[in-house]
């Protein structure tokens, strides 16, 4: 016979008393801790999230992050221009004893957006993008940090790698880089935290060249050597970038793409073309934009709905991109492309080519370095409001021609000192080789100095010094 569920349930009298007993040791035990915290209040720093205090950190519930922390609402209430987004990434990726630099600084009066660096290792522009997602979607290139006090932007002149020219046929010949461009000065590329070139050709198959005298292009799979080179970034601000058409430039521009080198300076309309590309290195954002002449060299100007270059003839549109990078950056380099060809004077020209005054110009709007390229050889240089300008930089890896060349070597410290330095070279026969001897080497310095019109010295490590700023001049 089955049991009754409900008498099987049934509770005794010892139970019924157990029980009682229980429940009288639950109301004291009660009774004893609410006491114990009403005379032993809980420090306000020690509460947490789940307390619902507003005053400290508390958790996104659609992400899982903290969206604030007691220190970063006392920046809040101390800074009203930092945006929300900044104070949350820093809650979730800083520790409060370094936040707290920020409000020490803040109320003993020393603040500036440099303690944002001196308490975190980023600048506030690049905590902004980090911040804003730009860094994730790759509007903005995030280098890393490389562990030192000082980071370094390289730069070198003209490069082309059409393949019916010398420096390719010997490439071609051998299948190696390093018998083209020797190790040594590899060595400084691939070690820069960012290096750009000038890009004096197209990545594409177009066989339809545009009506003029020299016409560039180069099959889509000798962009690996600009990963040999370690190149970061390529100026398509020439007149070498629509050879072959409008396609020409697109075929270029995507295979960059595909390869990860960033490019600047030219576009299928002017906002394209004028679009800086920019960089974190090691907490510190750097705009790069190029330009060119329209006259010297000949080049087509982007339009509002037309393909071409970044052109320096409009210079309002220019300084105002300088402008705009300047707002948002930490550091903005112009890349440029003018000047006579083969002349190692700079022109200064006001009405004609011009490159002292638009250098100068270009400096004032915002720019920490304006460097050069298109006359195939190097010129002078010189330091405006204590920026650089490098007037031509030649070419680097072009032709067959014996000719001086080199690297411009831009190294920033982490606290933002600027050393400027040239890396001598010669190009012969389609090779780069580093130039050794200190003979050489005095001479080729001297030269840059003769022709920067006694405006800058270099001594004999390359380290370029102002003797006179041209400001104000």
């Amino acid at each position: 016979m089955a049991k009754n569920k409900k008498n099987k349930n049934k509770p005794g009298f010892f139970s019924v008393v157990i029980t009682l007993i229980f429940i009288a040791a639950s109301i004291f035990g009660a009774y004893k801790v609410l006491t114990y915290v009403e005379s032993n209040p809980v420090p306000s720093e020690e509460i947490t999230s789940e307390s619902n205090d507003s005053a400290v950190t508390t958790p996104d519930p659609s992400s899982g992050k903290v969206q604030s922390n007691a220190v970063t609402e006392q920046i809040a209430s101390l800074k009203s221009d930092i945006s929300a987004d900044v104070l949350s990434y820093c809650a979730n990726n800083f520790e409060e004893k370094d936040l707290q630099l920020i409000v020490d600084a803040i109320k003993d009066e020393t603040y500036s957006e440099e303690t944002w660096y001196t308490a975190t290792g980023y600048s506030l522009y690049a905590l902004s993008d980090l911040a804003s997602g730009a860094v994730d979607n790759g509007s903005v290139i995030n280098k890393g940090s490389n562990g030192k006090d000082s980071f370094e932007l390289v730069f070198a002149g003209d490069v082309c790698f059409d393949e019916s020219i010398p420096n390719m046929q010997k490439y071609l010949s051998t299948g190696k880089l390093t018998d083209c461009i020797s190790s040594d000065v590899l060595a400084i590329m691939n070690d820069a935290d960012v290096m750009l070139v000038n890009n004096e050709f197209t990545f594409t198959e177009e066989t339809e060249a545009q009506p003029k005298t020299y016409n560039f292009k180069s099959p889509k799979k000798n962009v690996s050597l600009y990963t040999e080179m370690g190149v970061d970034i390529v100026s398509l601000a020439n007149n070498h970038s629509f050879d072959f058409g409008d396609k020409s430039f697109t075929d270029t521009a995507d295979t960059l793409s595909e390869s990860g080198i960033a490019y600047t300076g030219a576009g299928l309309n002017a906002e394209e073309a004028a679009k800086p590309v920019y960089f974190i290195v090691n907490g510190r954002k750097i705009a790069y934009l190029a330009v060119c002449d329209t006259v010297y060299p000949k080049a087509t100007a982007a339009t509002a709905s037309g393909a071409g270059i970044f052109s320096l003839r409009n210079m309002d549109a220019v300084t105002e991109a300088i402008k705009a990078a300047d707002a948002v950056s930490d550091y903005v380099m112009v890349y440029t492309h003018w000047g006579h060809e083969n002349s190692k004077w700079f022109a200064s020209e006001p009405t004609v080519c011009d490159q002292s005054g638009w250098g100068r110009t270009m400096i004032d709007a915002g720019a920490d370095a304006v460097i050069g390229s298109h006359p195939h050889v190097l010129q002078g240089m010189e330091y405006h409001d204590g920026k650089i300008i490098a007037y031509s930089l030649g070419n680097f890896w072009f032709n067959g021609k014996t000719m001086d060349t080199g690297l411009l070597r831009i190294r920033f410290s982490n606290n933002g000192e600027m050393q400027c330095s040239f890396a001598p070279c010669v190009q012969s026969d389609g090779t780069v080789t580093a130039i050794t001897d200190e003979a050489a080497k005095r001479e080729l310095f001297t030269s840059i100095e003769t022709h920067s019109g006694g405006f800058v010295s270099i001594d004999n490590d390359g380290i370029i010094t102002a003797v006179k700023d041209t400001k104000g001049m």
